[in-house]
């Protein structure tokens, strides 16, 4: 089996009292940030029993970023699928070398590499 790999936390640790007190402060800190930070965990804060986690607040700035680096991975991942199985169809003779760029595009769902 794998190894797992290591888990990563947060910033910080509250406990359930804790964020409730302070979850006015802290939204009111994390709605004036709006350049996301580099990572979703940098001014994450996490928040559970006995601070034993269950859930994360996160910055919106910070999650919408991670979110749209998300689409990015798989958008490239599917891009990398989309030349694997060309290049495997060209190895086996299965495609017209021939055929334009554009349609071999078209034919694999991959308008947006053109």
């Amino acid at each position: 089996m794998p190894p797992t790999p290591a888990r990563q936390t947060p910033r910080a640790r509250y406990t359930v009292e804790q964020a409730r007190r302070e979850l006015y402060a802290l939204i009111d800190e994390f709605r004036k940030l709006s350049e996301p930070s580099a990572s979703l965990l940098d001014r994450a804060v996490e928040i559970g029993p006995r601070r034993q986690g269950g859930a994360w607040l996160v910055p919106e700035a910070d999650a919408q970023a991670a979110l749209a680096r998300i689409e990015e991975l798989e958008d490239e991942l599917e891009d990398i699928g989309i030349g694997l199985l060309v290049q495997e169809r060209l190895a086996r003779g299965e495609l017209d070398e021939d055929l334009p760029l554009e349609e071999l595009a078209r034919q694999f769902g991959g308008e947006r590499l053109l």
